[in-house]
């Protein structure tokens, strides 16, 4: 009887020995080998107050002139999520999340920008939910994200923006690109230097 009990108890332990590597997770070097970080051409995030209510929307508009001049027009929002190269990937209600944060890229129908294209990006307040006015956020715009060649375009902290009342939207970030896909440094404007250009137009400066 002692051998059967004895012999139960080494097996238990040879079976628990023999499972450790099923349930213990790969070492961090190992797991970000098998999943490599892909470079990102077009990458915005915008982040407003921590633990306010309000409810921030990111419109991204991107037109890219064809060699036959045709124009092709790509915007996404909370309303289409997923259009030509771009993904809305993150939509931030406000209230109750905290955190407060939207992120616009470049999808894998791209593996740089396209050649001829401008690009718009703005911030709607869709609603405060009753939090304080006015609302304080920031802009970050990155190209090539994770790639040797990642700029960032934006201040290191981010570019500050201010909106006052429901119902306004305010264009952040203005740049373009040449025939050869290169970025256009004196195309780049910046808010609040940059003037308005309505993409949310069915509630655009109404109050």
């Amino acid at each position: 009887m002692l051998d059967v009990v004895a012999l139960l108890a080494v097996m238990t332990i040879l079976i628990a020995a023999l499972a450790v590597p099923f349930i213990n997770e790969p070492p961090k070097d190992v797991a970000e080998k098998r999943a490599p970080t892909e470079p990102v051409p077009f990458y915005v995030e915008l982040r407003w107050e921590y633990g306010q209510p309000h409810d921030v929307d990111t419109w991204v508009q991107c037109v890219i002139v064809r060699p036959d001049g045709v124009k092709s027009v790509y915007t996404v929002s909370y309303r289409q999520r997923h259009a030509g190269f771009l993904d809305l990937v993150w939509d931030d209600l406000g209230s109750p999340s905290p955190v407060n944060f939207e992120r616009v890229v470049s999808n894998s129908n791209v593996q740089k920008m396209p050649p001829n294209t401008f690009c718009r990006i703005n911030a709607h307040l869709y609603s405060s939910h009753g939090g304080m006015m006015p609302v304080k956020g920031d802009l970050t715009v990155i190209l090539d994200k994770d790639a040797p060649t990642e700029e960032l375009l934006t201040p290191e902290k981010g570019l500050p923006f201010s909106i006052v009342y429901k119902g306004e939207e305010v264009t952040l970030f203005e740049l373009a690109w040449d025939e050869r896909g290169q970025l256009i440094q004196g195309a780049i404007a910046m808010y609040p230097n940059v003037p308005l250009s309505c993409l949310a137009t069915s509630i655009c400066g109404k109050k």
